[in-house]
C-alpha cells in the first residue's frame, strides 16, 4: 500500500509510515482466512500506542482491490448499556455486514436472533466455560433463544430445533453469499470483568460463522489483569493467559512508533495548529525545534501527542475574544508556552496546580549566578520541590527530570538549569508565561477579568497614531486611572507601541498622538514625572518616528507644539527617555533644540532674578538636572551669564542664593535651608571669574536654618562660599 499524505478515515498515512507495512502484513494473513472457519485475530499494544489508527490502516489494506469481497464492521461492546444486551448488539453488527439485496434473509434472521440472544444473554454469562461453555449452558441458551426468536424471524422461519441446528442454518445462508466479513472489536481493555468475558464468549461461541472473522484490539497486560481477577482464572495470571490464547488464535503485536515518525506527527500537527490560530511558524523558526527539544519524545505515544495538541488547541481558542471575529490566540498567548504548560497539566497535574502558588518566584527574574555552587544549590532546591509533587516515592528519577525540563523551559530566568541537562530554552519573547503580567492568562481557560487584551490595546494605539485621537469608547481612557489595571495598561502601552508603529506609514498625526497620550495621563503622573513614565516613553518613540520618516524639521515642529502644551518639565522628561539615542550632532538632537533653549532661558532667568520675594523656594533645583545632563547646555548658560553681567557686574552671592534649596524632615511641615554643592556654582561661574570683593571674609554665626527669607538665604549662601574657600567642612555653615 503506497505511502500518501491523503487522510484515510481521519488517519494521516504519512504520520504512520512505519506502521503501513505492518498493517499490510496483517491484512494479508486475515485475507488468507477467506470463507473458511471463523478465525479470531488479536492486535495488542500499549495504551496510547494508536491501535485504533492501526486498525483503520488494516481495514483499508484489507478492502484494497487486491482483497475482493471483504466487509469490515466495527463492534463496540463498551458502548452497550449492560452485558446482557451485548449479545444482541453483537448479532446486529454482523447483520450490518450482509449485502443489502442478497443478504436480506440472513440479515433478517440475525436481527431476529439479536433480541433472542439478549434474552439468553444471562444464561450465557452465567455459564462456566469448559472448552466452549460448561454443561447445560448451551441448553439454557437454546431455550431462551427459541422462545424469543420464533416470533421474530419473519420469512426466515426458525423451527423448534436445538440451538446448534438453528445456528447452523444461519451459517449456511451466510456461506451461500460467498462473502468475507471482519468484525473489529476495539478497546476491549476498557471493559469490566463481566463485559470482557461476555465479549470473549460471544466471539468464541455465538459468532463462529464460516467467513466471519474477528480482530480484537487490546493492551495485553490490562486484559490479562482483568481476566486474572475473574472466577475463570481464580487469581492465576498464567491461567488467564492460557484463556486468552484459546480465544485469540493469531495474535499480532503492534510495533512501537519510531522516534522519527513521532517527531513528524508532532511537527505536522503543530504546524496545522499554528496556521489555524495565527502563529507564524515558517521555515527556519526556532519554535518547533524548541518544543520538540523540551518534550520527552521517548515517553510519548500517538495518543498522548493527539491529546496534547487537542488540549492546547482548546486552551488557545478560549483565550480569544468572542466579540471580535478577527481575534486570534497569537495576539494573547505564546504558542511554545501553551504547549509546554498543557503538557505539564496533562502529565503532572500536581505540579501544574502548584505553579500558581509559586507565581512570585517563577516570574522573578533571577538570571544565572556566576557562583556555580549557589546556582547548583538553587537547582537542587527546585528539583526537590518538583520531585515531591511528581515522584514523591522516588520510584523513577526520569519522571522528575522530564517535569523539571518542561518547568525550566517555561521559566528559564527563575529555574536554574540542571547540570545534567543542556537543552536550549526558549528565548525571551512577548506574551510569555514567565512575565508576571501574562502569567495568569495561562491558567484562566478564558481571559482574566483584570487583564487587558493585547490585541485591543494595540488596535487602539493604531487608531490613535493614525488619527491623533483616542476612540470615543477608549480602553486607555477607561483604565488609565483604575488602580487594578492602570499599571498593566502602562506596561502594555510601552511594549505594544513599537509594533503598532511598524504598521503605520503615515506619520501625519504622530505629534498629535503624543499630546493625546500625555493628556490621558493623570494629573498626579504629570506632577511627578519620571523618564520611565509611560506617556514619556510613548512620546519619545513618536518623535523618533517623525524624524525618521519626515526629517528633523517636522520632528522639531511636533516637539515645539508638545513643549507649548505641557511646559518644560514634561517635555524634557519625554526627551530624556532617549538620552542614549540623541547624541549631539544627530538629527533628533537638532530637532529637540527648542526644549534645551526653553530650559536655558528659564534657568538663566531664575538664576539672575533679583526679586527679593523669592516666590519659588527652590528656583533652579528642578531644572538643574537637565543642565547637568547636557554639557553643551551648561556651556551655553555660562556664556549667557557672562554676556548678561558684562555691563551690570556679576552678583556672585545672588547666583549662589538661587542655588540654595529648602527641604522638610519626614513627617514634618517645617522647612529648612539646604546648602548647595560649591562645584555646582563653579560649573555656572568658573572660580577664576569670581569677583574677589564678593568673596566672604568671615562666617555669619546668626543663621536661622528655618528662616526662608531672601536676606537670610543670602547670608546662608555666603557662608557656603566662605567654608568652601577655607576648606572648612560646610556642615558648620
Amino acid at each position: 500500500m503506497p505511502a500518501s499524505d491523503t487522510p484515510i478515515d481521519g488517519i494521516n498515512q504519512a504520520d504512520l509510515l512505519d506502521r503501513e507495512w505492518f498493517a499490510t502484513q496483517v491484512a494479508q494473513r486475515i485475507n488468507a482466512a477467506g470463507i473458511g472457519p471463523s478465525v479470531v485475530f488479536g492486535l495488542s499494544g500499549d495504551w496510547g500506542a494508536s491501535k485504533t489508527s492501526a486498525l483503520n490502516l488494516i481495514k483499508n489494506a484489507l478492502e484494497d482491490v487486491d482483497h475482493d469481497g471483504w466487509t469490515v464492521v466495527f463492534f463496540t461492546p463498551w458502548a452497550v448499556s449492560d452485558p446482557y444486551a451485548l449479545a444482541e448488539e453483537f448479532y446486529r453488527t454482523i447483520a450490518s455486514a450482509m449485502p443489502k439485496l442478497q443478504g436480506a434473509a440472513v440479515r433478517t434472521a440475525l436481527n431476529a436472533a439479536a433480541p433472542a440472544l439478549a434474552a439468553g444473554g444471562k444464561a450465557l454469562l452465567q455459564g462456566v466455560f469448559n472448552r466452549y461453555a460448561g454443561e447445560g449452558t448451551l441448553q439454557d441458551i437454546g431455550k431462551a433463544f427459541g422462545d424469543t426468536a420464533a416470533d421474530k424471524a419473519g420469512e426466515f422461519r426458525i423451527e423448534e430445533d436445538p440451538f446448534a441446528k438453528r445456528f447452523k442454518k444461519i451459517e449456511e445462508e451466510i456461506e451461500k453469499l460467498d462473502i468475507r466479513v471482519l468484525v473489529v472489536v476495539d478497546d476491549i481493555d476498557r471493559l469490566h470483568q463481566d463485559e470482557l468475558l461476555a465479549v470473549m464468549k460471544a466471539v468464541r461461541l455465538l459468532g463462529r460463522f464460516n467467513g466471519v472473522h474477528y480482530l480484537l484490539s487490546y493492551d495485553i497486560q490490562t486484559v490479562t489483569d482483568v481476566l486474572t481477577r475473574s472466577d475463570l482464572a481464580g487469581g492465576d495470571p498464567r491461567r488467564a493467559e492460557r484463556y486468552l490464547e484459546k480465544i485469540v488464535q493469531y495474535p499480532f503485536e503492534l510495533p512501537p512508533i519510531q522516534l522519527l515518525h513521532l517527531r513528524r506527527v508532532i511537527n505536522d500537527q503543530l504546524r496545522e495548529l499554528a496556521a489555524r490560530t495565527g502563529y507564524a511558524l515558517g521555515e527556519g523558526t526556532q519554535h518547533l525545534d524548541i518544543i520538540l527539544e523540551q518534550l520527552p519524545l521517548d515517553s510519548l505515544t500517538l495518543r498522548t501527542v493527539h491529546r496534547l495538541i487537542a488540549q492546547t488547541d482548546i486552551m488557545l481558542s478560549l483565550a480569544t475574544d468572542r466579540k471580535v471575529s478577527t481575534s486570534l490566540p497569537s495576539d494573547e498567548i505564546d504558542l511554545v508556552d501553551a504547549v509546554l504548560l498543557t503538557y505539564l497539566r496533562l502529565e503532572y497535574p500536581q505540579l501544574y496546580r502548584a505553579l500558581r502558588l509559586w507565581k512570585r518566584e517563577l516570574t522573578r527574574r533571577e538570571g544565572s549566578s556566576i557562583d556555580t555552587d549557589e546556582e547548583r544549590d538553587r537547582a537542587d532546591q527546585w528539583r526537590t520541590r518538583v520531585a515531591k509533587l511528581v515522584d514523591p516515592e522516588a520510584k523513577d528519577e526520569y519522571v522528575t527530570a522530564r517535569a523539571y525540563t518542561a518547568l525550566r523551559a517555561l521559566f528559564p530566568e527563575s529555574v536554574p538549569g540542571d547540570r545534567k541537562d543542556y537543552r536550549t530554552t526558549p528565548d525571551a519573547a512577548p506574551l510569555q508565561i514567565r512575565q508576571s503580567d501574562y502569567f495568569d492568562r495561562y491558567f484562566a481557560f478564558g481571559f482574566p477579568t483584570n487583564d487587558l487584551r493585547d490585541a485591543a490595546v494595540r488596535a487602539e494605539l493604531i487608531h490613535l497614531i493614525s488619527t491623533g485621537e483616542l476612540p470615543s469608547n477608549s480602553l486607555i481612557s477607561a483604565h488609565v486611572d483604575k488602580a487594578e489595571t492602570a499599571q498593566l495598561l502602562h506596561t502594555k502601552i510601552r511594549t505594544l507601541l513599537p509594533p503598532a508603529l511598524d504598521e503605520i506609514t503615515d506619520v501625519t498625526h504622530f505629534g498629535a498622538a503624543a499630546i493625546t497620550l500625555t493628556n490621558a495621563a493623570t494629573k498626579q503622573e504629570r506632577r511627578q514625572p519620571t523618564r520611565h513614565s509611560w506617556w514619556a516613553i510613548a512620546s519619545f518613540h513618536l518623535w523618533l518616528e517623525i524624524e525618521a520618516c519626515k526629517g528633523p524639521e517636522q520632528a522639531k515642529e511636533a516637539i515645539t507644539t508638545y513643549l507649548d502644551e505641557f511646559g518644560t518639565e514634561i517635555a524634557a522628561i519625554a526627551l530624556d527617555v532617549g538620552r542614549d539615542q540623541i547624541a549631539p550632532g544627530t538629527d533628533l538632537w537638532a530637532a529637540a533644540q527648542p526644549i534645551r533653549d526653553r530650559i536655558h532661558d528659564e534657568f538663566v532667568t531664575a538664576l539672575l532674578d533679583n526679586d527679593p520675594e523669592m516666590q519659588d523656594p527652590s528656583p533652579v533645583a528642578r531644572k538643574w538636572h537637565w543642565v547637568y545632563s547636557w554639557p553643551s547646555l551648561r556651556e551655553q548658560i555660562r556664556d549667557t551669564i557672562r554676556h548678561r553681567t558684562a555691563n551690570i557686574g556679576l552678583d556672585l552671592i545672588g547666583i549662589a542664593t538661587r542655588l540654595v534649596t529648602v527641604n522638610a524632615r519626614p513627617g514634618s511641615t517645617s522647612y529648612y535651608l539646604v546648602a548647595f554643592s560649591i562645584d555646582d556654582l563653579k560649573e555656572l561661574v568658573p572660580e577664576d571669574e569670581w569677583p574677589s570683593d564678593q568673596i566672604p571674609k568671615q562666617m555669619n554665626p546668626d543663621i536661622d536654618m528655618r528662616d526662608l527669607s531672601y536676606t537670610n538665604r543670602r547670608e546662608f549662601a555666603a557662608n557656603v562660599i566662605f567654608t568652601a574657600r577655607q576648606d572648612i567642612p560646610n556642615d558648620d555653615a
